[in-house]
């Protein structure tokens, strides 16, 4: 492994060893061995993997980036939580959560593409209302839940059987928002590229506000 020097919290000079491919990590469902990394950001990295009963995934870790280990933690329990509540054809599957060497992974359904790899290509007429109407209906089950996404991007919509039946699967539960008796709330953390009018004029997210990322 490859070390990388985040600390496990602001007092720690700890080093933490980040996987690299063909690193194996346990968790009590079985082994997972690390492929290649697929994506990667600021708070999480995302790897093939091969998990029990040779099944392939996608291997979330939620990278340290310098912050308490608790708040990564929170950060992670909160996004599993929410991906073992929200049960949708249209939402990604969740398959395991668990901790190791003090950085925490989710083990996801693995998806063919995202559609930011298929930005630039020309899209049919009907498979461009297809992919539209199932975001939406991923949306419509999570609003009806008071869930309002609020970084939907084209880097977090994936596409399964993409040449046969295509199916839309939102993904990154991040940065999303349980709204709790008020039908807006104002987010600690937003994405400059994607920002909603109602966030830019007065501070605040609504529903609506994951129907105007869908639009762009």
């Amino acid at each position: 492994m490859r070390l990388r020097r985040y600390p496990v919290d602001l007092q720690s000079s700890q080093i933490i060893p980040f996987p690299t491919a063909g690193s194996q990590l346990s968790s009590t469902r079985g082994t997972y061995t690390v492929g290649k990394l697929i994506g990667d950001g600021q708070y999480g990295s995302v790897f093939e993997c091969i998990g029990p009963f040779d099944q392939a995934y996608a291997l979330k870790m939620f990278r340290p980036a310098n912050r308490h280990y608790d708040t990564v933690k929170s950060e992670w329990y909160a996004e599993m939580k929410r991906l073992e509540s929200y049960r949708h054809p249209n939402i990604i599957y969740i398959h395991d959560a668990f901790e190791q060497n003090s950085l925490f992974y989710i083990a996801l359904e693995r998806a063919d593409v995202s559609l930011r790899s298929m930005l630039g290509t020309p899209f049919p007429d009907d498979v461009l209302i297809e992919y539209a109407r199932q975001l939406l209906m991923a949306l419509f089950y999570l609003h009806n839940n008071r869930l309002v996404h609020s970084d939907l991007h084209a880097g977090n919509v994936l596409v399964c059987q993409v040449n046969t039946h295509p199916i839309v699967k939102l993904t990154d539960f991040g940065v999303a928002h349980q709204l709790e008796g008020s039908h807006w709330y104002r987010p600690q953390v937003a994405n400059p590229k994607i920002l909603t009018p109602e966030l830019i004029t007065a501070g605040y997210t609504t529903r609506q506000s994951d129907l105007y990322q869908l639009g762009l």
